[in-house]
C-alpha cells in the first residue's frame, strides 16, 4: 500500500495523500477522511483506477494474471489443461482489447480449432469453451470486461452420454488377461472394476491412505475429483491382494511408475467398442463399476454413494445406461402372458372357417 497521513483536517479528519502506480502509470491523490478510515478510502481508490482502464487491456496481457489465479485455485492436473487451451487462445485472440471481443471473435476461435484439431468432438470444443467462458467471468468480475460474456449460447448440442456396457463374464476375463501382461497393471484394473477408482486416484495411491482392517481407501481431497475426501470400499479379493503387494513394496508409494496406457493398447482391441464405435478407455472401467453393481441390483441410490457422485442425475445419465440384459428376459414373458390368449383366439379362428 502507499499512502501517508500528512496532516490533520477540520472535524476530526486527517490529511491523506495516495500514492500508486497501475499499469506503469503513476496516479497521486490527497483526500480527506477519518483515521480509521484511511485504508478503506485507498482500496476504493485503487478500484476506481483498475474500474477506468476497463476495455484498455487487451488478452494477452490480462492472461497472466488470469493463469495466476487459476493456479491458486485449482488442481495441477486442471490448471495445465485450461493453460493449454487458453495459450491457444491467446494465439487468435491475443492483439485483441478485451472489451472489443465479441461472438464472432468466439466464432474464429472455434473455426481455428477444428481446423488445427480436427480429431477433436463435440464434448472437448464444449469443454474448451467452457475454459474460455471461465476467463471471461474472471475478467468481468475483476471489471475488465462489461458486456455479456461473449461464450454465451456458442456449445455444441451433443449427447455427453457415453454407453459402454461389458457382461460379468467379459469383465472377469479383462482382469484374467490384465494380470497376464503385467501383475501390477492387472491390480490396477481391477481396482477400479471392483472399486471405482479412478486411473488418477489409482496411480496416485499410498499406503497410509489404505485402511485394509475396514476394507476401505481413504481418498485425500487434494487427490479427489470433487475437492472433497472420498471412501472407496474394498471387496476381499483386492484386501488379500493389497496385502500381499504390501509385503513386496517399499516406500509409500503402492504402485510403481509404469506405463499404464501402453498395457491399456494392449489390451483394448480385444474389448468391445462403445456404442459410439470408439475403443474402450480405461476411465471406462468406472462405468463397468456401477453397472455391474446395477445388474447384481444394488440400489441406484446406494450406487450413488459408492461412486461418490454429488448429484443422483450423473449416476443415471453418465454410469447407468439402458444396456441392460435383464431388459431382454423381462420381455420375454410376455410370450406366457398372451399364449393362452393365442392359442383360444386361433382355436376360435380355425373354427370359424371350418363353419365358413
Amino acid at each position: 500500500m502507499s499512502f501517508q497521513i500528512i496532516g490533520n483536517a477540520s472535524s476530526g479528519k486527517v490529511k491523506v495523500r495516495l500514492d500508486e502506480v497501475v499499469q506503469g502509470v503513476r496516479h497521486r491523490k490527497q483526500v480527506c477522511c477519518f483515521r480509521n478510515e484511511v485504508q478503506a478510502v485507498y482500496r476504493q481508490w485503487l478500484t476506481d483506477i483498475k474500474n477506468t482502464a476497463v476495455g484498455k487491456f487487451t488478452f494477452e496481457q490480462k492472461l497472466p494474471e488470469y493463469l495466476e489465479h487459476l493456479q491458486n485455485t485449482t488442481r495441477q492436473s486442471t490448471f495445465i489443461r485450461c493453460k493449454r487451451v487458453l495459450d491457444y487462445a491467446c494465439g487468435i485472440l491475443g492483439k485483441l482489447y478485451l472489451e472489443e471481443i465479441s461472438g464472432t471473435d468466439i466464432d474464429r476461435f472455434l473455426w481455428c480449432m477444428r481446423r488445427d484439431k480436427p480429431n477433436y468432438k463435440k464434448n472437448t470444443l464444449n469443454l474448451n469453451l467452457t475454459i474460455l467462458h471461465g476467463f471471461f467471468s474472471w475478467s468481468q468480475q475483476q471489471g475488465f470486461y462489461s458486456k455479456l460474456n461473449p461464450v454465451l449460447g456458442k456449445k455444441f448440442k451433443c449427447s455427453n452420454t457415453r454407453e459402454v456396457y461389458l457382461s460379468l463374464e467379459e469383465i472377469a476375463d479383462l482382469i484374467d488377461r490384465a494380470y497376464a501382461l503385467n501383475q501390477g497393471f492387472g491390480l490396477q484394473v481391477e481396482l477400479a472394476v471392483k472399486s471405482g477408482m479412478r486411473l488418477s486416484e489409482i496411480k496416485n495411491l499410498l499406503w497410509p491412505d489404505i485402511d485394509l482392517a475396514n476394507k476401505r481407501i481413504i481418498i485425500p481431497a487434494e487427490r479427489s475429483k470433487s475437492g472433497e475426501i472420498g471412501t472407496a470400499h474394498l471387496t476381499n479379493q483386492l484386501v488379500d491382494k493389497l496385502n500381499d503387494l504390501k509385503k513386496s513394496v517399499t516406500g509409500d508409494k503402492v504402485f510403481k511408475i509404469f506405463n499404464v496406457h501402453y498395457y491399456w493398447l494392449n489390451i483394448r482391441n480385444s474389448l468391445p467398442r462403445a456404442k459410439d464405435g470408439s475403443y474402450m478407455r480405461f476411465h471406462d472401467l468406472r462405468h463397468c463399476y456401477g453397472q455391474s453393481l446395477f445388474d447384481i441390483g444394488t440400489p441406484i441410490d446406494d450406487v450413488q454413494k459408492l461412486m461418490r457422485h454429488k448429484h443422483l442425475s450423473t449416476t443415471q445419465a453418465h454410469y447407468v445406461h439402458l444396456s441392460r440384459p435383464d431388459l431382454g428376459q423381462k420381455v420375454q414373458k410376455l410370450d406366457e402372458v398372451f399364449k393362452r390368449k393365442n392359442v383360444n383366439s386361433m382355436s376360435t379362428l380355425l373354427s370359424v372357417l371350418k363353419s365358413s
